[in-house]
């Protein structure tokens, strides 16, 4: 009895002091709360100038840091020693100041060229794409064709009334394909895996991605271990994705790994990424599409995750258009993309509203995955009057959709030349004698929504399957002078509401609801009764509601634990 009334009088006295210093630094947010902008060194670099811009960022602005943005017009070259030179400066003048530094990783953006390094010392690692050879041909016949350059994925014959489909045979000196074509008119079809010839790394590959690291991550880590973990707490990836190489992006090893998972192999699936193949198509391109999402969140998330690990920092970052609808051509799965990430990044940009309807894709990805912070790029190229009053409505847009850390985009070294507005910082007479106000109330929301977690009784599910099932790697995206022509991540079904679905809880009932990605439904998601509980340690959830959103294909295995959710009494 002593023994219970003594935890009773400890957890009493803890409480009431947690409640002290939570009103204290509500009075007076501490630093780490606080917005710490994207600084681009757009200019040369001299360490006075660093100090001095650094000083009135943490003293006039209020920011808790920095995150250092490199671009083509930082001088001394990237990645050069004098380069690192001034980086130290950095780094020391933030330490001094009490301010953290987060280590962007590459120059510009996207991530994943070292600045040109990458494709001049490792061009078997650049990025690769899916390409496709077709013609239709009568049989019956004898037919043969070179191989093309590149890795072989899949050579295969579809008749093109019944759509059956026919592996077709390589010669055996390994240079034709050969197939004695049965009558009928057939399309004979080749698929090759290719090195796109730009610059960025095979993000597919965690082989590639470690070569990447090997001229960034690693050569900071080199000279700044004592920073590691200290000063810089964060790593910062930006705009990862599949949008470069024709949205075709593909690896090597894509075949291998399929059927080391599925014990299948995918080539008779290959069609499909261009054509209707009849009952299997949904099928197919959700198994195809669907691999090739996780091998980019295997590939460059992780992989960074695992670096940040080993080295005592948090990896973030965002896929490209992470906030899009469609998530085929751009991140892969906006949830799944984050899997492995220690802080998933939305970025908000272009404008205000721009992407509103995504934002709780990302923060729905940390609620699930149990992760308590979830960061924004935010205000970065918004065209509009910028202004005192936007920093405050675009940020209540983004704390209401989950985010609880604000990387404002952006500062810049040469003020006089700002190649993506607005300017946030000292230099901009509009919102100067503001930024210490705003960084208090940063600090103070921030505080507020960090190391809890969310009470949600509202789950959706995240038609990512349907998203799949519709993408085609002919469809007519990013080809502005073709007619039909589509954004990458507005290519979807006719029937998708997921953007309406999302404002209409958020901003018109007003209500917080969390997108549940399938596997999350099935393997994180147990059946209580009425209620459907996220399985979390510390951010669980119980929802009262499941909602789905407007979709024609959904994985079965969803479609059975949502019917035993009703059946039990759910809604």
């Amino acid at each position: 009895m002593t023994r219970s009334f003594a935890t009773l009088m400890c957890l009493a006295v803890s409480s009431v002091l947690a409640a002290a210093s939570l009103e204290t630094d509500f009075r007076q947010p501490p630093m780490q709360f606080k917005s710490q902008p994207l600084w681009h060194m757009n200019g040369t670099l001299e360490t006075a100038e660093i100090k001095r811009q650094l000083q009135d960022a943490r003293h006039k602005s209020g920011f808790s840091g920095v995150a250092v943005l490199p671009v083509n017009h930082t001088r001394p070259d990237y990645l050069s020693e004098d380069y690192f030179a001034r980086y130290e400066d950095i780094l020391e003048t933030c330490k001094s100041l009490g301010m953290k530094v987060i280590f962007y990783d590459d120059i510009g953006f996207p991530s994943g060229t070292a600045g040109g390094q990458l494709k001049r010392l490792y061009p078997e690692h650049v990025m690769c794409r899916l390409d496709m050879l077709a013609e239709d041909v009568t049989g019956p016949q004898a037919w043969s064709r070179p191989l093309p350059q590149g890795t072989p994925m899949a050579a295969v014959a579809m008749n093109v009334d019944t759509l059956e489909r026919r592996e077709m045979s390589v010669s055996q000196d390994g240079k034709q394909i050969q197939w004695q074509v049965p009558a009928g008119t057939w399309r004979l079809m080749i698929f090759t895996c290719v090195r796109d010839g730009g610059p960025y790394v095979d993000y597919l590959s965690p082989e590639a991605v470690d070569a990447f690291f090997t001229l960034t991550y690693d050569k900071y880590y080199e000279r700044f271990a004592d920073h590691f973990g200290s000063t810089i707490k964060m790593t910062f990836f930006d705009d990862v994705g599949l949008r470069q190489a024709s949205r075709r992006n593909w690896t090597p090893a894509f075949n291998a790994k399929f059927k080391k998972k599925y014990n299948r192999s995918p080539a008779l699936l290959y069609p499909a990424l261009w054509f209707d193949i009849g009952p299997d198509t949904a099928a197919a391109r959700v198994a195809l599409f669907g691999f090739r999402a996780e091998l980019l969140s295997e590939g460059f998330p992780r992989r960074v995750q695992q670096w940040a690990a080993a080295h005592a920092v948090q990896s973030s970052g965002h896929a490209m258009g992470q906030y899009h609808p469609q998530p085929t051509f751009l991140g892969g799965d906006h949830i799944k993309f984050y899997e492995h990430s220690d802080i998933p990044m939305i970025d908000s940009i272009h404008y205000y509203g721009h992407g509103r309807p995504g934002f709780k894709l990302t923060s729905s990805a940390a609620c699930s995955y149990d992760r308590p912070l979830t960061t924004v790029e935010i205000y970065g190229n918004f065209r509009e009057t910028f202004d005192a009053d936007m920093l405050y409505r675009n940020g209540m847009e983004l704390f209401a959709r989950g985010a609880n850390v604000f990387l404002p985009h952006g500062m810049w070294y040469n003020p006089k030349a700002v190649r993506i507005k607005p300017l946030i910082s000292d230099f901009n007479p509009d919102i100067a004698a503001d930024l210490a106000e705003y960084n208090d109330w940063v600090g103070r929301a921030s505080l507020l929504l960090q190391g809890g977690r969310s009470v949600v009784d509202i789950g959706v599910l995240y038609p990512v399957a349907a998203m799949q099932a519709h993408a085609r790697l002919d469809a007519v995206v990013d080809q502005p002078s073709i007619k039909g022509n589509v954004h990458p991540g507005l290519y979807v079904p006719l029937e998708s509401d997921l953007n309406l679905l999302s404002d209409s809880l958020t901003g018109g009932a007003r209500r917080d609801f969390t997108f549940l990605h399938p596997e999350i439904l099935d393997d994180r998601c147990d059946i209580d009764g009425p209620l459907l509980k996220l399985k979390n340690k510390v951010n669980h959830q119980a929802y009262k509601v499941l909602i789905m959103p407007g979709c024609r294909v959904i994985h079965w295995s969803n479609l059975q634990k949502i019917k035993a959710f009703y059946d039990a009494g759910g809604k």
